[in-house]
């Protein structure tokens, strides 16, 4: 085996290697990404249904998560039909008690969101992060590192 074949096999590998190490970067790049539109919209919508429940007065707050759960599944249906996502049926039977559980979370939030004050409203979010960290832990499904923790009551805390 000469010096060339060895030098082709040599600069091979490395390309598989910086392949993978794009890939793993636009992965990471992708993934920030969608956790900070997440958190754009998040943010947004809380304080779009804020303001249409008080200041406009929308008289349900049942309505307005039923209409947002209808604009949801249509965008998905449109999504769907144009191949941007692919949605099986087996996705379809595993996300039904999910679905169940996001609607009735939904409603409870906007209704909660009509009631209270806004400074309120942002103490209860805060504090139901280390509320779900604890009865996780209880549960037994993760334990948190110490970092994860201090973490998360820095956020509380503001």
């Amino acid at each position: 085996m000469g010096l060339s074949s060895r030098f082709a096999r040599s600069s091979w590998g490395s390309a598989r290697v910086d392949e993978k190490k794009d890939r793993v970067a636009s992965s990471r790049v992708s993934a920030i990404g969608s956790a900070v539109f997440y958190c754009g919209v998040s943010v947004v919508l809380v304080g779009c249904n804020k303001v249409v429940l008080t200041k406009y007065r929308f008289p349900s707050s049942l309505g307005l998560a039923a209409s947002q759960f209808a604009a949801t599944c249509v965008s998905l249906g449109v999504c769907g039909l144009a191949g941007a996502i692919h949605i099986d049926q087996s996705t379809m039977g595993a996300a039904a008690p999910l679905t169940a559980l996001y609607v009735a979370d939904v409603a409870l939030g906007l209704a909660a969101t009509g009631a209270l004050s806004l400074p309120m409203l942002t103490v209860l979010r805060r504090a139901s992060i280390p509320m779900t960290m604890g009865l996780e832990r209880c549960v037994g499904q993760s334990h948190p590192s110490t970092a994860v923790v201090a973490s998360v009551f820095g956020m509380l805390a503001g």
